[in-house]
């Protein structure tokens, strides 16, 4: 992939989520504007080919942020990624996050925790 088609790939994604609030309209309600995630889904589950090559090429080339927010380092999560719709990576198609996805990684020796957060239609 050149830079051109990467950076139109990184301009037609989500660039930041800061906070999810749930409908107050129950059920019926109008959920078309909503941004809905499915998950947490395990790395090492059946929706990957190789998790643990995911995890290490996230990691080997620099792609994950820090985790910053309160809520996310409590609960143990070192750093994070979006992949974008589709993407790519390691020995993943993309296919299992067709509208992308954050997944989040425990420092190494929690690796088993690691998961993945796809975001729905």
């Amino acid at each position: 992939m050149g830079p051109a088609s990467l950076e139109a790939q990184l301009l037609a994604c989500v660039l930041r989520v800061s906070a999810v609030s749930l409908s107050a309209g129950g059920e019926g309600a109008d959920t078309s504007s909503l941004l809905m995630f499915a998950g947490p889904k395990k790395l090492t589950g059946p929706l990957f080919a190789d998790g643990p090559k995911l995890r290490a090429t996230l990691i080997e080339r620099g792609l994950c942020n820090p985790a910053t927010m309160p809520a996310l380092r409590d609960r143990g999560v070192d750093e994070f990624w979006w992949l974008a719709p589709a993407q790519t990576i390691a020995e993943e198609d993309g296919s299992s996050w067709p509208h992308g996805a954050f997944v989040y990684l425990y420092p190494e020796k929690y690796a088993h925790l690691d998961c993945i957060f796809t975001c729905g239609s």
